[in-house]
This record gives C-alpha cells, structure tokens and sequence, in this order.
C-alpha cells in the first residue's frame, strides 16, 4: 500500500509509455508511406522515449533499487540521443563501466542515507532487491506480504515467495531486468498475473494455474531486456 492506496492501483507507467510510443512510430511510419513527413527525421528521436521510460520507473518506484533501473534508462535514452543529434559520438564498449558507476552510487547513497526504512507495520511485508554485476537472494515470510521491487544490472536475484502469504486483494511486484536475470519462487495455489514486457529477452511463467476464484493474486509488471524474469511454484 503507497500513501492509502494498494499498489495494484498505480498505473504501469513504463508499459503505457511503450505502447504510446509504438504507436506514435506507426502513424509515423504511416505517413512516411503516404509522403506526408519523412520519418527519418521523427523517428531518431525515438530514445526520448527511453528517458521517459526511466522517469517513469523513477517516479512509481518505492524503494532505491527502483529509482537505480529508472535512472539506467534514463542515462542510455539521453547518450543514445546525443548520438542521434551528432552531439556526442560514443561506441558501446566505451559504457562498460557504468554498472561500476551504477553500483558506487548505490552504495554511497545507503552509506549517507541509510537503507530504505518502511513503516514498521510494512517492515516485513515489502522488499527491495538490487544486483548489479552480481547475484543477490531475498527470502520473505511475512503473513502480510504486499509487494516489492527487484532490478537486475548484469547480475542475478533470486526471490523466494514460499512462506510468505497475501492478506489484501493481491501484491504487486515491480522488476526490471538489463542483461540479468530475476527468478521467483511462489506458494503453490496463488495466481501469478504476469504483465512483464520482454524486449530481446524472456519472461516465462512456469507456476500452476489455481482453480480457487479466491486464490491469492500476485502481480508482476516490468520490462526485462535481453535479460530473463522466471516464475515457479514452490
């Protein structure tokens, strides 16, 4: 729950965003074909639309983990588009240090900040996960689970959902995954509702289906590129 309201009632930003724009890239291209504009000259400011991406992973994300993945694209979408306007000219080997960068900031923004600290009545219901270059593993047991954020930079997470129990209508689980992978363990008998968008990568559902129109509601949502997102039952 975010400021009273259940989680499951913010909008999935990042997924109408892409669907805003590819839909804005086929009247574009449609009217290219009708010679009404060149679309050469629209669609190379598409990574404008990686920059909102980022923001508005930023904007719906609870904890640091988050806000790191939305500052990821927001950091790709801005050097891409410099290079599509000529202002700055980079090849992509020259970025393999941000994962080092992304993970340094990480650590100096707990060290001076502290780690994320929900309310006590949410201490054990909610969980942040952030792997960069790495792998990292959460195991959550609450009776009150409501939900989380888990972003994979190069590197791997792993959840483990199986003593873990649902109380409100449903949780929602936020992912984002850039050349990692974020694997899910559920208790048999909830319904996973996965609204994760691929792009050059898998999002792959392998749990068992309940039959219980009661069965506890597990949703998750994010975008995993050239990357992988599992979910499996316990």
């Amino acid at each position: 729950m975010t400021n009273g309201r259940p989680a499951s009632s913010r909008v999935l930003a990042p997924q109408l965003v892409i669907g805003l724009l590819l839909l804005a890239a086929g009247v574009v291209l449609l009217l290219d074909n009708f010679g009404v504009l060149h679309a050469y000259r629209v669609l190379r400011l598409w990574p404008v639309g990686l920059i909102f991406i980022g923001l508005a992973m930023v904007a719906q994300a609870q904890r640091a983990a988050g806000r790191v993945g939305g500052l990821f694209w927001v950091f790709i979408g801005t050097w891409l588009l410099l290079g599509n306007l000529g202002v700055l000219r980079l090849e992509i080997w020259d970025l393999w240090p941000v994962p080092m960068v992304i993970a340094g900031a990480y650590l100096i923004w707990q060290a001076v900040h502290g780690p994320d600290k929900p309310a006590d009545r949410e201490q054990e219901s909610t969980f942040s996960a952030l792997a960069v270059m790495g792998g990292v593993g959460r195991k959550i047991n609450s009776p009150d689970f409501r939900g989380g954020e888990a972003t994979a930079l190069l590197g791997g997470v792993k959840i483990d959902l199986q003593d873990a129990g649902i109380t409100a209508p449903e949780a929602v689980v936020d992912v984002f995954a850039f050349w990692g992978g974020i694997e899910m363990t559920v208790p048999e008998g909830w319904t996973v509702v996965n609204r994760v968008v691929p792009v050059l990568g898998g999002a792959d559902d392998r749990t068992r289906p309940s039959a219980d129109l009661a069965a506890k509601r597990l949703v998750i949502r994010g975008i995993c590129i050239m990357g992988g997102v599992e979910i499996k039952s316990a």
